[in-house]
């Protein structure tokens, strides 16, 4: 990686208490919030660019389940980790989510299906409100900072 790639890591990962608590400000009506953060970057899926990723640990839902990796790429840039929430939150399916449990409603600690069923609601509801509550976060940020957090640094790879 080059050095301006490591300095957006960097910079990103200083504000992640400040993001965390900044959102959760925003989540406070939510029975869920946000547990950590954590920036990184991988290879892409073609392996051409390098990805930045905002992984958020959201805990366990209401009914138990384990939210602790949540993954969103982004090009380093606040308002494109913005809009990748918001595809995040939209991408959610509340009945894919369901059917990935039903056969095992009931048993095995999985709740019943109606529990299920209000458990991703309330899931949707949330992922729903996570853009909404970073929404404005690079207002509190000085101007030197939000002017380098509005340039990406998606970084070609050398071919090997």
């Amino acid at each position: 990686m080059n050095k301006k790639y490591d300095q957006r890591l960097e910079l990103l990962n200083s504000l992640t208490d400040d993001i965390v608590e900044y959102m959760n400000k925003s989540l406070m009506d939510s029975p869920m919030g946000i547990e950590g953060l954590k920036f990184s970057s991988q290879p892409s899926y073609n392996r051409e660019y390098m990805d930045i990723y905002a992984d958020f640990n959201f805990g366990h839902s209401p009914e138990g389940e384990d939210l602790t990796s949540n993954a969103v790429f982004f090009d380093g840039t606040l308002k494109d980790l913005y809009v990748q929430l918001y595809r995040f939150a939209d991408g959610f399916d509340i009945d894919e989510h369901v059917e990935l449990y039903i056969g095992s409603a009931g048993r095995n600690g999985v709740p019943h299906v109606s529990d299920l069923v209000h458990d991703a609601e309330m899931q949707k509801e949330f992922y729903e409100s996570l853009s909404k509550a970073f929404d404005g976060f690079a207002d509190t940020l000085s101007p030197k900072v939000r002017k380098t957090l509005s340039q990406p640094v998606g970084q070609k790879l050398q071919n090997r």
